[in-house]
């Protein structure tokens, strides 16, 4: 009677760490996809990283780029302008020189009309 007790307490004990494993084994299974999906999560999230310095990356290229033909195009304006100023300088002294010109004139036709009368 004793060992009939015995090996009930034995089977319930048993049947305890069974139930016990299985809810272990359970657990464990939860963990492992818990697991996976922080591991995909973190995939993705190092995926959208590296496609967001792609990005970064090609927008400051292009900006290089576009500030480098900003420059060029400044330094072919002025050197537009400089030859521009240039020319208009040689104008002004070519209008000068003729202003000076016609003044002289202007004079001897005076003092020409002032000797006739």
């Amino acid at each position: 009677r004793q060992s009939a007790v015995l090996e009930l307490e034995c089977r319930a004990h048993a049947r305890a760490i069974e139930a016990k494993h299985e809810q272990l084994d359970q657990e464990f299974r939860d963990l492992e996809r818990r697991e996976g999906a922080l591991e995909n999560q973190t995939a993705h999230m190092k995926q959208e990283q590296s496609e967001s310095e792609q990005a970064f990356a090609s927008r400051a290229a292009c900006e290089e780029a576009s500030i480098r033909m900003s420059e060029r195009a400044l330094a072919e304006l002025q050197t537009e302008l400089s030859a521009q100023r240039a020319a208009l300088d040689s104008d002004v002294w070519a209008l000068a020189d003729e202003r000076k010109q016609l003044g002289i004139r202007i004079d001897l036709e005076k003092d020409c009309h002032r000797a006739e009368q």
